[in-house]
């Protein structure tokens, strides 16, 4: 209940008694091959933000993209070369480290490999081929073979 806003600038704020501030929010500087996952409060919309410095705005909050178990443990192992890796030995070794859910999921695709993802949105797939970079968009998922 109430309205939601944000004074925005280098400025001094006194808020009045009747107000209560219920979240200071800093600038998210991103570099070109980093990103963030906003959503729309209003609207439920999620995009995703690249390469720039983003404030979230009052009708915004960032937004924590759900993963595979599978798909953690495969971003978690230390080389990212993926080719031939047995993962019943990658299990139980690779410890998932803490990864923060908010910032946009990019792999290197390494040298004569590719990567396959599927988006949910739009029903289609698409295969990036290596040397890449791959970023998940909000609808996008990994597909892991097993063969």
């Amino acid at each position: 209940p109430g309205d939601r806003w944000t004074v925005v600038g280098p400025c001094e704020y006194v808020p009045p008694v009747e107000l209560e501030i219920v979240k200071r929010y800093k600038a998210i500087p991103l570099d070109e091959t980093e990103g963030i996952y906003v959503r729309n409060i209003k609207s439920g919309a999620i995009e995703m933000v690249i390469g720039r410095t983003y404030l979230l705005g009052p009708d915004e909050e960032l937004w924590e993209k759900p993963l595979s178990e599978d798909v953690e443990t495969l971003l978690a192992t230390a080389s990212n070369d993926t080719k031939g890796l047995d993962m019943s030995k990658v299990k139980a070794d690779a410890r998932p480290t803490a990864r923060d859910k908010t910032r946009v999921v990019s792999v290197r695709t390494p040298h004569n490999s590719a990567i396959q993802v599927y988006d949910f949105r739009k029903k289609t797939s698409r295969v990036v081929w290596g040397p890449g970079l791959v970023m998940l968009g909000p609808d996008e998922q990994f597909t892991i073979l097993t063969l």
